[in-house]
């Protein structure tokens, strides 16, 4: 399990810290540079079934976005420049080692977790201040990187560039934080931050899914096409205008809602959707050569 600051236990962080307010676990992890290279997290990038990005920042909070994969003459055209992010979503379903961080927490049930992304950032790099639906946890596992925390639900995303990322502008941040090796940052839902690498190196994130009402309901009416009940008046039928739906008419309505709502169908329907996996599940392991650019002897980082 990760360390825990001192004075704070997985109770303390459960009742005062998780979905409500930041907190920075120093040296969280050690031997966080055996998890995974960049050459492997890079090689990942490069393939189609790896859902990947890459975010060049041109100006202050200007950035072009390419969807992955990434290709070699894309990374060889950026091989000395500053300023560029790649994102590997889902390196838990390629990585043994990185899957197994996911029982480090322990605390926090297992069906709440979603994946493990992993990002890859020269000096300067980052992708704006931004939100998060989910509770995320920062691991810094190379490099050094700065975060800067604002306070939570006190901005709204809107998308400010070309690229259409959805970012925070302005952005005021309340405290800062600059994570070396092993360091941990948990940032709660909603709550606004943005991290710039220091020098070339790689942020972990582990996310923990939080389900929005509209996917909720989504998942439900699946449950009702199932059920396909229908519609009955109510045994006093009250008289109204031949054009009017009468109050007791949408009272029976209502209440034949509320009753299709039982037990067996909301636990199928969030049992459904905190268990969906994020991506279709991939059955064969990636087995081609490393990206040529690693193969000609050139290096990122």
């Amino acid at each position: 399990m990760f360390k825990f600051p001192e004075g704070i236990n997985e109770h303390d962080f459960i009742a005062n810290y998780w979905q409500h307010k930041p907190l920075l676990f120093g040296q969280a992890l050690t031997d966080c540079q055996s998890i995974i290279s960049v050459t492997e997290l890079l090689e990942l990038a490069t393939h189609e079934e790896v859902e990947s990005r890459l975010i060049v920042e041109q100006s202050h909070h200007d950035y072009e976005v390419h969807d992955g994969p990434v290709t070699a003459q894309q990374l060889e055209q950026l091989a000395n420049k500053k300023n560029w992010t790649i994102l590997v979503q889902s390196v838990n379903l390629w990585s043994e080692s990185v899957a197994s961080l996911v029982n480090t927490i322990n605390f926090i049930p297992n069906w709440r977790y979603d994946d493990i992304m992993i990002s890859y950032s020269t000096t300067n790099g980052g992708v704006g201040p931004h939100t998060d639906h989910y509770d995320v946890f920062l691991l810094q596992i190379s490099g050094s990187r700065r975060w800067r925390v604002g306070e939570k639900n006190q901005y709204r995303e809107k998308p400010i560039s070309s690229s259409g990322l959805k970012l925070i502008e302005p952005f005021t941040a309340t405290s800062e934080h600059v994570l070396e090796v092993g360091d941990m940052l948990y940032v709660p839902p909603e709550t606004p931050h943005e991290g710039i690498s220091i020098s070339n190196g790689m942020t972990l994130s582990i996310g923990f899914r939080s389900p929005s009402l509209t996917e909720f309901s989504m998942m439900l009416g699946e449950q009702f096409i199932a059920n396909n009940s229908h519609y009955s008046d109510p045994c006093e039928t009250e008289l109204a205008h031949v054009a009017e739906i009468s109050h007791s008419a949408m009272a029976q309505a209502k209440q034949w809602y509320i009753a299709s709502l039982d037990d067996h169908t909301c636990y199928s329907a969030f049992g459904k959707l905190q268990t969906q996996p994020k991506q279709d599940l991939l059955l064969l392991p990636i087995d081609e050569p490393v990206m040529a650019l690693i193969n000609q002897g050139k290096t990122l980082y």
